[in-house]
């Protein structure tokens, strides 16, 4: 039994689908922003286009906040322009839930590492991740508590937020356009490298229960016959399927300059295979039983790294699985062929 799209594809085993409990096919894991996390694996042009709204919220949001006498503007906290939770005159009663925030920034970060779109940093891309960094601090300072259950998935987030701040900062220095943003967000050179000092006490995540669970997710789509047909790309179902397959599965995670992968083969199935793009090229990596491969299929030569080993993918990369527990975890190269 198999799932297969243009864009990727699963295959069960007979054995595994026997196993199977059935589950309803609305799921709430394929939210908006898993969504756009496909579409920046899969379809830039449709994530700028996702991504672009939220920066809007952002404005509308300092704009409020500036009239509320914020001169700062808006401690970035969510969607919601008409909500400013981390306002120093009114705070919120109750643990504040970050991740949905610090997921966006993640986004937005993503997004530029593989595009390298700069304008869309100009155009609003750089506030977002300011202000999440100045939320991060905000908490710091005034003691807002912040939901437990959401710490380990959130540190690596704010991490990442904060080492980026300084980054984007630069990277305006050098095109001469750090004074355009300055002036938008009230913002100094000096509170940047504050931003980017700021403390993250926060427990680690573990990776293994989230691989688990993406598994059973994706083999109840194939087992329930889940609809994703060419209509599911536009409306961001296909692409959150591809997220959860890509990040959870093939462990893609979006290096500064590389895509990483730690591909794991689930218990019970046969294989899947992805089709992605990073930076105008595009690849496929397909994954079964016996070995993973990657194979350019459009564009320039991809720098990338499986299980620490680093590849510039011209033509086509071969590597073995060693099954581990559940989970082939581990890779031995065996081949990187370039012309």
């Amino acid at each position: 039994m198999e799932l297969h799209t243009v864009r990727m594809s699963i295959q069960l085993s007979d054995r595994a689908v026997s196993r199977i409990e059935p589950v309803p096919t609305a799921l709430p894991e394929l939210d908006k922003q898993t969504q756009i996390l496909g579409y920046i694996l899969s379809d830039p042009k449709i994530a700028r286009e996702e991504l672009a709204i939220f920066a809007l919220c952002l404005d509308m949001a300092r704009r409020k906040a500036r009239a509320g006498g914020l001169k700062q503007g808006a401690f970035f906290c969510g969607l919601d322009p008409k909500k400013h939770p981390c306002h120093p005159d009114d705070p919120p009663d109750r643990p504040l839930r970050l991740l949905p925030c610090f997921s966006l920034s993640r986004l937005l970060i993503d997004y530029y590492r593989t595009s390298l779109d700069f304008q869309f940093l100009l155009s609003g891309g750089a506030d977002v991740v300011f202000e999440t960094a100045r939320l991060w601090q905000a908490i710091q300072m005034q003691g807002i508590a912040s939901d437990p259950g959401e710490w380990p998935d959130l540190k690596p987030l704010v991490q990442l937020n904060l080492n980026w701040t300084s980054r984007i900062w630069t990277l305006l220095g050098r095109a001469g356009r750090q004074q355009d943003v300055a002036a938008r967000l009230g913002l100094s050179g000096e509170e940047v490298r504050q931003l980017a000092e700021s403390p993250v006490l926060l427990p680690d995540r573990t990776q293994s229960s989230q691989t688990k669970d993406a598994a059973t997710l994706l083999a109840n789509l194939v087992h329930t016959g889940y609809d994703l047909s060419p209509e599911k790309w536009s409306s961001g179902e296909e692409a959150g399927v591809l997220a959860i397959l890509a990040t959870q599965i093939a462990r893609l995670e979006i290096e500064d300059d590389e895509l990483s992968f730690a591909p794991v083969l689930p218990a019970g199935w046969q294989g899947y295979s992805l089709r992605l793009s990073f930076r105008g090229s595009q690849f496929d990596l397909s994954v079964d039983q016996s070995a993973g491969r990657m194979v350019l299929i459009e564009g320039s030569a991809i720098p990338v790294l499986v299980y620490g080993l680093e590849y510039m993918l011209e033509d086509e990369c071969v590597f073995d699985l060693k099954q581990v527990g559940d989970f082939a975890q581990e890779s031995i190269a065996r081949d990187a062929l370039s012309d």
